[in-house]
């Protein structure tokens, strides 16, 4: 008579389960949920299969799938250049302009983006640059100042973080250009350093002053919380 019972303990590990099988069935997965998250992928395979996939080989699986159905990267950039032939049919007088050099992967993008009336964001122009360079940064600066006309006579007005290259590249290309700098930036920098829900709200006191009045006084409560905040900010060129 056989005894049914079993004292070992059940494990849903299996050392047959390969990346590359992994890979196989999530690309239909994939295809259905394209923003599915490692996470829940482990959790499918447990459901679906009674399958527990390591953190690291459920990674490189959703890679491989995500290469599967979309392409290599390598095989993205060879496409660019019909890419670029296709803007340019549907956008007439658009600016596109392409020239390659082999690079590792993982290249530095650039991109500028306008605001509208209803202060939705809208792109302008984006590159992918082999390195933020101040040159790379006059090149792109060049070409966007070619297609949005003269900065002085439209009134262009900049925003950024403060990226060491892209500041004298912009005075170059357009000297004396209206350039301000992103608050968000300036708070994520404060914040790294002193996390600080007082200091918060008084440099944002600084970015809403209207009179030179109002920014001195809120900069003098900003040095009463911290003076290496306020020497921080006071870096910061004041334009009125």
């Amino acid at each position: 008579m056989l005894a049914d019972e079993h004292t070992c303990l059940r494990s849903n590990k299996s050392r047959s389960v390969t990346c590359k099988w992994v890979a196989g069935e999530l690309v239909n997965k994939l295809r259905i949920s394209p923003n599915l998250i490692q996470r829940e992928a482990e959790e499918w395979f447990k459901v679906e299969y009674d399958i527990s996939v390591g953190e690291r080989m459920m990674y490189k699986a959703i890679e491989m799938a995500k290469d599967i159905i979309e392409g290599t990267e390598k095989e993205q950039y060879g496409k660019l250049r019909n890419y670029l032939s296709e803007l340019l049919k549907a956008n007439p007088g658009s600016t596109c302009t392409m020239s390659t050099h082999p690079q590792p992967e993982g290249l530095p993008k650039f991109r500028t983006v306008g605001q509208d009336t209803n202060n939705h964001l809208f792109p302008i122009a984006y590159a992918v640059v082999d390195a933020e360079t101040k040159e790379n940064w006059k090149w792109f600066l060049n070409l966007l100042h070619e297609d949005i006309d003269d900065y002085k006579e439209f009134g262009w007005n900049f925003m950024s973080d403060k990226q060491k290259r892209l500041v004298p590249a912009l005075q170059e290309v357009m000297p004396k250009v209206s350039h301000r700098f992103c608050v968000m930036h300036m708070w994520h920098n404060l914040n790294k350093r002193w996390k600080d829900k007082e200091l918060r709200g008084a440099l944002w006191q600084c970015a809403r002053a209207m009179t030179d009045l109002e920014f001195k006084n809120a900069m003098a409560y900003v040095k009463r919380i911290n003076v290496g905040a306020w020497e921080y900010l006071s870096s910061y060129e004041q334009s009125s």
